[in-house]
């Protein structure tokens, strides 16, 4: 028997495991890929405008012509952005450790390239930090149309924790009670859908939900529903435009999980509605994995969700200069002692939803 022997790269590679350093910016991507607000305040503020179904009223033509033209209801709404600190150190002993560019090809680095890889280093991780937060938040402004922004403790104090609502229609937000969730077979998954949708087409600055992406969880289910399954059926009209892929249910791509999965099309009368099933996940300042979405819920979309990702002010002295106008600020100062420059990096993000009712959410398992 012969010996694999593993090279000092192929081991460092094993040990990397890529998929978790992929980013989970589906939802940031997707909803909010229009041009960012940056604010130079430290609330952020955008206005409403009410629409309005007046009719034109007729009139004989040799009459005066009738006023209809109101002042539209406006609202101006203003949001405390959260706020982000990143705080880390690069030392002095940090130049004197072997990176792992010099074990891999045994070519020594100089103290000063070492030391200025530790920062590199450092900053990267910074801005790969605040970005998956943003994708956190992004993810809940969608899915749940409302952001909490918990703080963490400073000095014993109690973490300050804020919930930023956008408005969403409370009846876009669904839950089951014990006993009566989708797990059965014979769950009417088509007329509960069917009833979400009319709400979405009736919600104020709504929309036809034509998007649907499920939990994991939630995404065999449906090719086991005698509803989902009767539309399958060739011998039956009415079903025409429903597609499933039955057999193995493999879910997300493993290589990829921040990219949903196509698993079927729903159509019905005027209503095409794609099911797609995603599952990722972050980690909690505690090392503990939350999902982007909750594998027992599903969220449903209409076109136009349009989604603005918001940046308040930088409360910094260097930001006065002019750079106030940004998504992250960096900067490097030297402390004397202990010797040691300190990375420091801030954003103040809010995603915004102006258009909360071209969404919906549904926890469907118990």
């Amino acid at each position: 028997m012969t010996l694999t022997i593993f090279t000092q790269r192929e081991l460092l590679e094993i040990r990397r495991d890529m998929r978790l350093e992929q980013p989970s910016d589906f939802w940031r991507r997707t909803f909010f890929g229009g041009a960012p607000h940056y604010s130079q305040n430290m609330e952020i503020q955008f206005g409403k405008i009410t629409g309005t179904r007046a009719m034109a009223p007729f009139a004989q033509p040799t009459h005066m012509g009738k006023p209809i033209v109101k002042e539209r209801g406006a609202a101006l709404e203003s949001f405390m952005p959260g706020y982000i600190k990143l705080l880390d150190a690069v030392r002095p002993e940090d130049a004197t450790t072997l990176t792992p560019e010099e074990i891999l090809t045994g070519n020594q680095l100089d103290m000063q390239t070492r030391f200025d890889l530790r920062t590199a280093e450092v900053a990267n991780q910074h801005v790969m930090a605040i970005e998956r937060t943003w994708d956190w938040m992004c993810a809940r402004a969608v899915i749940d149309g409302a952001v909490t922004v918990k703080y963490d403790q400073e000095q014993g104090m109690p973490n300050p924790e804020v919930t930023i609502t956008f408005g969403r229609d409370a009846n876009l937000t669904v839950g089951y009670g014990a006993g009566n969730d989708w797990s059965a077979a014979s769950a009417d998954i088509l007329g509960d859908l069917s009833d979400w949708i009319a709400l979405g087409r009736k919600a104020q600055f709504g929309g036809t939900y034509n998007r649907m992406i499920v939990g994991s969880d939630v995404a065999p289910l449906f090719t086991k529903n005698t509803g989902v399954l009767d539309l399958l059926k060739t011998d039956v009209r009415g079903g025409e435009g429903t597609t499933f892929t039955r057999g193995m249910f493999m879910g997300a791509d493993p290589n990829n999980p921040n990219a949903p999965s196509y698993i079927g099309t729903l159509a019905g009368n005027g209503v095409t509605l794609e099911v797609w099933t995603y599952s990722d996940h972050q980690l909690d300042n505690a090392g503990n994995k939350v999902e982007m979405l909750n594998p027992k819920d599903i969220a449903m979309f209409a076109p136009g969700v349009d989604g603005l990702m918001a940046f308040g002010a930088i409360y910094d002295v260097q930001t006065i200069g002019g750079n106030v106008r940004t998504d992250i600020f960096q900067k490097q100062y030297e402390e004397q002692n202990p010797s040691q420059i300190n990375m420091l990096t801030q954003s103040a993000p809010l995603p915004i939803m102006r258009y909360p009712n071209r969404t919906f959410k549904a926890t469907v398992l118990n």
